[in-house]
């Protein structure tokens, strides 16, 4: 006999009398489940709080400051409730809601924070006076972003910051200078095709208002106003990267150099196009952007080399806790090397995932791998939300 689909559905389908308990079955099983999960419900904190910053970039209209403080306090309010509530399936609620509450409201915090003046057509030539903040070679010649932008063309509608192409590179183009040059300015472009990487909105959270090029070469000026202490620092990182990137490709000139320092500060702007090309073509163009398998090669490779020496001295090895020495010494190597690198999101995501693993080695505790993927996403979050909507959060 065979047997046909009228038929299958017949044998396995339920009696009339048990449709109506299905909605009571499925709410009971959900709660079940739900509450077998309790130790880990920690780990959708970063999930609701990411729902939240999603559902904020998805809109189609901007809200007001307003709404969104409103939607903060009722995240607070719920969040509240939750910590007090001692029924297991109202608190789990209500602490999804304060999630996805605070991400939203904190998405649109960020905005507000970095918002600064965006140029919205073509301007220049004109003059500009800026402070260097970063140099990257790009073609020929080099693409530097500079801060604390001044133009008598622009006047109160100078960016924040601005990106400059300059053909005629020289030696004031160093982190920390101050420059005058002349250049023409356009708004940050916008995506290249539908649904693909929005420039313009990674400019806009990385304050920069304007794009363009230089005519001629960039003069060095006096600096215009005193540096603020976080500024100081960021330049201070910035000229050790930019010297650590010039030493690499003095040693290593052209595009091998150029592949090296990608590795170590994160500057691709020297590999040709035929090495980027072939890479790409291989599937290996994701190498060159430092992420968990760089930062796990110096993390823990220094962790093994350390351990290694320190037990290969009985002494040592016998009276003293070499793990834990390890253990410090592989995490003063891979803050190192996030500074260096940049610490773009990629590498951010895999730096706290290997802190979270070699504190626990030094607090005797288990590295539980789960929690320290939801903490990084969680910090993450906290430092760049709109990163959800970029490829690095996902790699």
């Amino acid at each position: 006999m065979v047997i046909g689909p009228l038929t299958t559905f017949r044998r396995f389908a339920p009696d009339a009398a048990d449709v109506g308990r299905w909605p009571s079955a499925v709410l009971h099983a959900c709660r079940e489940h739900v509450l077998a999960e309790r130790e880990r419900w920690a780990l959708w904190i970063p999930i609701g709080f990411g729902a939240g910053v999603g559902i904020y970039f998805a809109l189609f209209v901007e809200p007001s400051i307003w709404i969104a403080a409103m939607i903060g306090i009722a995240g607070v309010a719920c969040a509240t409730g939750s910590v007090r509530s001692t029924h297991a399936g109202l608190s789990a609620t209500l602490a999804a809601f304060a999630a996805i509450s605070l991400g939203f409201s904190y998405a649109k915090l960020r905005t507000e924070w970095v918002a600064a003046p965006v140029l919205s057509h073509k301007v220049g030539p004109a003059g500009l006076s800026g402070r260097v903040e970063s140099v990257q070679a790009h073609g020929k010649g080099v693409r530097v972003v500079l801060g604390g932008v001044e133009s008598q063309r622009l006047r109160s509608e100078a960016p924040a910051r601005v990106r400059i192409s300059i053909r005629a590179a020289n030696d004031v183009l160093v982190p920390g200078n101050w420059i005058h040059l002349t250049a023409i300015l356009m708004p940050p472009p916008g995506p290249a095709a539908p649904g693909g990487y929005d420039f313009g909105r990674a400019a806009f959270f990385d304050r920069i208002g304007g794009v363009g090029f230089a005519y001629g070469k960039a003069t060095s000026i006096a600096p215009l106003r005193g540096d603020t202490f976080g500024e100081s620092v960021s330049t201070s990182i910035a000229q050790l990267r930019w010297r650590m990137t010039e030493r690499v490709q003095a040693a290593l000139p052209g595009s091998t150099g150029g592949i090296a320092s990608a590795l170590i500060t994160g500057d691709r702007g020297s590999i040709s196009d035929e090495d980027e090309a072939a890479l790409r073509d291989a599937g290996l163009a994701h190498v060159l952007a430092i992420a968990g398998l760089h930062m796990a090669l110096v993390g823990l490779g220094l962790f093994w080399i350390v351990r290694a020496v320190l037990a290969a001295v009985p002494v040592i090895a016998l009276n003293h806790p070499i793990k834990k020495w390890a253990a410090i010494a592989a995490l003063g190597g891979a803050s190192f090397y996030l500074i260096i690198s940049g610490a773009a999101t990629p590498a951010t995501r895999a730096y706290i995932m290997l802190a979270t693993m070699l504190t626990a080695i030094l607090m005797d505790r288990p590295a539980l791998s789960m929690r320290s993927v939801a903490l990084a996403a969680l910090i993450i979050l906290l430092l760049r939300p709109e990163s959800l909507i970029e490829p690095g959060f996902k790699t």
